[in-house]
């Protein structure tokens, strides 16, 4: 891994602009959402309401999948924040319930009893689509418009993208990517080597790698560095909007847990994926090959064995052969401009 790492080319998004950001300067996406509601999972949906508020994101649907927590309480909770952000009525669908092949398992206490940090939200009233999450995915890429492409974020374990995958392999032509929050080459978060995400399904994630789609890998590597100040979070619990003060009280769940803190900002995972698609020159990485361990002792390892030798290359050389990449690795992120833009995200759906 060092020594692809040694070798790799870093990949920089365009020369950012000086001053603040605007609006003008966010990427503008087709995007369906897959997640596991989750309190980082409800950061990015808020942030998502923005971004759609704003006009960067045309979304086409959410979809829940076991994960945090299981399927039952992870699509209530879809459904609940989908109304209380306000996002468009767009399919929302409910999606795998377990891992392809292993037990399923789920991060309650990260989340809390009701993944949410035990604060309580209106149920609202979105419905789910009667499609699968799978088949909903399926209409909603066969719906755009031949030049367009669809970008798909997933913040949970990637079971429902394998399963779409591989009941509609056509479908990853008109994929422009998968950005995930998982994975990690600089140590886990439930072994000493594998990131949550990806240890919870490893045999969907090693699909999702080798289907031929580009991914984009925001894992603990930049997720870690990613987060929200302790003055955002005083200000959102202090502020006039009842919404973001409730936000605010989901976040303060994680605050005995110093896992959440490790570079004096509360991190949201899951909102990294988002702030990818919406501003990729947040970030750096390097392209390459990138394996999951499938075994009793590499359960969920993202080992980067290969890297490009030119940013835009797309191959990788392992072992004197050419490979194609299959990933781009975030490895860097610019923690404080990523502040910014999730604050002002969040600060337009007051």
């Amino acid at each position: 891994m060092m020594g692809a790492e040694r070798k790799s080319a870093r990949v920089r998004s365009p020369q950012k602009k000086r001053g603040a950001m605007t609006w003008e300067d966010y990427v503008v996406s087709d995007v369906w959402v897959d997640c596991d509601p989750g309190i980082d999972d409800a950061v990015m949906l808020a942030a998502l309401s923005g971004a759609v508020e704003r006009g960067r994101v045309r979304l086409h649907g959410l979809s829940s999948v076991a994960g945090n927590m299981p399927l039952d309480v992870t699509t209530a909770n879809l459904l609940a924040l989908a109304s209380y952000w306000a996002l468009p009525h767009v399919p929302v669908a409910r999606g795998a319930n377990r891992p392809l092949v292993r037990a399923a398992c789920d991060a309650a206490h990260v989340h809390g009893a009701n993944g949410l940090g035990e604060v309580e939200i209106p149920a609202g009233d979105r419905a789910l689509a009667n499609d699968s999450a799978v088949l909903a995915m399926h209409k909603a890429i066969c719906s755009l418009a031949p030049a367009r492409r669809m970008r798909l974020v997933a913040t949970g374990p990637l079971a429902n993208i394998a399963l779409l995958l591989r009941a509609f392999p056509d479908d990853a032509a008109r994929i422009q990517d998968v950005v995930i929050m998982g994975g990690s080459t600089c140590g886990g978060n439930v072994t000493p080597r594998a990131e949550y995400n990806i240890w919870a399904d490893p045999e969907a994630a090693h699909m999702v790698f080798a289907s031929g789609v580009p991914v984009v890998m925001c894992g603990l590597d930049v997720t870690l560095r990613s987060g929200l100040s302790a003055e955002q979070l005083t200000s959102m619990r202090d502020g006039d909007s009842e919404r973001l003060c409730a936000l605010a009280r989901m976040l303060s769940f994680y605050k005995g847990d110093p896992a959440a803190w490790p570079h004096g900002v509360c991190v949201v995972h899951d909102a990294v994926p988002l702030l990818y698609v919406l501003a990729p020159d947040l970030f750096q990485g390097v392209r390459g090959v990138v394996e999951i361990g499938l075994g009793q002792d590499d359960r969920g390892e993202t080992r980067l064995v290969a890297a490009g030798d030119g940013a835009d290359a797309g191959v990788a050389k392992a072992s004197g052969n050419a490979t194609p990449s299959n990933a781009l690795v975030l490895s860097l992120v610019d923690a404080l401009g990523f502040q910014k833009v999730l604050g002002n995200l969040l600060q337009a759906v007051r």
